[in-house]
């Protein structure tokens, strides 16, 4: 049996056009093709032991009962995606702030290919904001649920129409490289709570990659505090960000990878905060953010482990 090396997809920022979560980025290989009318799959989704969060895959009885919680009379739409899909439920009092799902596909050959998709939302980690801080980032909160694939994820304020078109263009570019698909299962690897635990084996490494996404947004918000409390005008302190920015910028298409993703993408987002709002409150408001004590994360006690 051949095996190959896990294949991550990982969200960095959020989407600006909606529910639908495209920008995701693809290590190594093209996202497999599969066919609804393809019945000869086999299809397992593997129990994610921990209490208040679950997943239903596409095979579960009530996963149409679901989807149409979603889409409504349009849940249909997201039968031609299956099985690279799953649901993922809080029903926990905390919040989920980042999550890895895997489907480990194989093929009539005897090859494997497990696939992960991670998505992370770093600015749902801050301290005491008061509404209007921040723009709602799209981490889990208790009694919510995500439609989740290894392209996108949808769960807040769907717009169907939007969602159609979306799952249509995915749909007509994956490729028939895996017409011989005969196994696929279903997981979750791991889940972040807002408090730093961490739940699953973490395989795709979502943990420590999640600390620098975060890292990288607090560390900025430290450092406009300190500046702006030196006396510095803002405008001088956001010139050095917006100057790092570039740099980074340059950088990351130079190189031709997302190395400093995470930082990239925290400057954008404190650059477009003050775009946005101004200078009235921002040495208020970036104290709010910043978190006290730092996040860090706590390996779970309770997790079992997957079912097998």
């Amino acid at each position: 049996m051949k095996h190959v090396p896990l294949l991550r997809m990982q969200s960095f920022r959020r989407s600006k056009q909606g529910p639908i979560l495209l920008g995701a980025f693809l290590l190594g290989a093209s996202l497999p093709a599969y066919s609804a009318a393809s019945s000869d799959i086999r299809v397992t989704t593997e129990t994610f032991s921990y209490p208040g969060v679950s997943i239903v895959g596409p095979t579960d009885p009530s996963f149409e009962g679901e989807v149409r919680k979603l889409f409504g009379e349009r849940a249909s739409i997201a039968e031609k995606l299956a099985p690279f899909l799953l649901i993922l439920k809080n029903e926990s009092p905390r919040t989920i702030v980042a999550y890895t799902a895997t489907w480990r596909i194989k093929s009539a050959d005897g090859n494997e290919m497990p696939l992960a998709a991670r998505y992370m939302y770093p600015m749902a980690i801050s301290g005491p904001v008061v509404k209007g801080d921040l723009p709602r980032d799209r981490e889990v909160r208790m009694g919510e649920e995500r439609l989740v694939s290894a392209q996108f994820e949808v769960g807040l304020h769907i717009n169907a129409s939007d969602a159609e078109k979306a799952f249509s263009t995915i749909s007509e570019n994956q490729s028939e490289q895996f017409r011989n698909l005969i196994d696929v299962r279903v997981s979750l690897d791991a889940i972040v709570f807002d408090d730093g635990e961490i739940v699953g084996p973490d395989r795709s490494q979502l943990g420590d990659d999640f600390t620098k996404y975060v890292d990288a947004y607090q560390s900025l918000y430290r450092e406009i505090v300190s500046s702006l409390n030196a006396g510095l005008p803002a405008e001088q302190v956001f010139k050095v960000i917006l100057d790092r920015k570039e740099r980074d910028s340059a950088a990351s298409m130079q190189a031709g990878q997302s190395s400093n993703a995470f930082d990239l993408v925290a400057e954008q987002d404190v650059l477009g905060w003050r775009h946005e709002h101004g200078d009235s409150d921002l040495r208020n408001h970036f104290l709010r953010c910043t978190r006290t004590p730092p996040f860090a994360l706590k390996r779970a006690i309770l997790y079992k482990g997957a079912a097998q």
